[in-house]
């Protein structure tokens, strides 16, 4: 069971630096949408960031299930839940 949960920590790390990189390409891709950026048209970024934003959507559920489901395993192995700061 403790493997499963270093699995679920692990792909929710792996996860938020994807989601990181993604907003970084998106604030590049807006930069560069107010010029014409490598040649291509203004309505191409704008479709590429609307691609970037529904899939950062998705990982974002994901992360939230593989949080969901690592907190339900560890209350399940009895470890104590504690509300970060701030969350209260």
């Amino acid at each position: 069971m403790a493997e499963a949960i270093r699995r679920l920590a692990s792909r929710a790390a792996t996860t938020d630096q994807l989601i990181s990189a993604l907003r970084t390409q998106i604030r590049e891709l807006s930069t560069n949408a107010s010029g014409e950026g490598a040649g291509c048209p203004y309505q191409t970024f704008e479709a590429e960031i609307a691609s970037l934003r529904k899939e950062n959507d998705a990982l974002r559920k994901q992360i939230d299930d593989q949080k969901e489901a690592l907190v339900k395993a560890e209350v399940a192995n009895g470890v104590p839940q504690v509300k970060a700061p701030g969350t209260m």
